[in-house]
């Protein structure tokens, strides 16, 4: 079976995640960056609670190209300290993960 890795991160915007998704889409480093808006965060921020509405962006990549893909992240991100979580992918629907390999090819 063809495996596949999921990555998480926040923006606070709309135009946020429209760049961050078309610059990760346009590099190869994604097959696919589901957006979600009206996340509601709560955390803690130079020791103050803070709270903020955020869009969720799901990104689906192949597992080698991972490190490029948090590389750019890191560097492309607006927040100073952005959430990059890689989220375990147990069992993938074969044909979507083949997919998802074929587009990230560079």
């Amino acid at each position: 079976m063809t495996s596949l890795a999921l990555l998480m991160t926040t923006v606070s915007s709309e135009a946020d995640a429209e760049n961050l998704s078309k610059g990760v889409l346009q590099a190869r480093l994604a097959a696919c960056v589901t957006t979600i808006p009206g996340a509601q965060s709560r955390y803690w921020w130079k020791d103050q609670l803070e709270s903020s509405t955020e869009w969720l962006l799901l990104i689906k990549t192949s597992p080698d190209r991972v490190d490029s893909l948090k590389r750019h992240l890191s560097a492309h991100h607006p927040y100073d300290t952005p959430e990059l979580l890689e989220l375990p992918v147990t069992s993938a629907f074969t044909a979507y993960a083949a997919w998802v390999e074929k587009e990230t090819r560079p």
